[in-house]
């Protein structure tokens, strides 16, 4: 099967959201770390 637009559209999402855990972890370790 090819992928449509909405299964990329999602898969850009879940990246995203990878992204936005991976920096709330490294802002959490900077601010604990002060």
């Amino acid at each position: 099967m090819e992928p449509t637009e909405l299964d990329e559209w999602a898969d850009l999402v879940i990246h995203q959201r990878k992204i936005d855990e991976v920096l709330k972890e490294m802002d959490n370790e900077l601010k604990t770390g002060e």
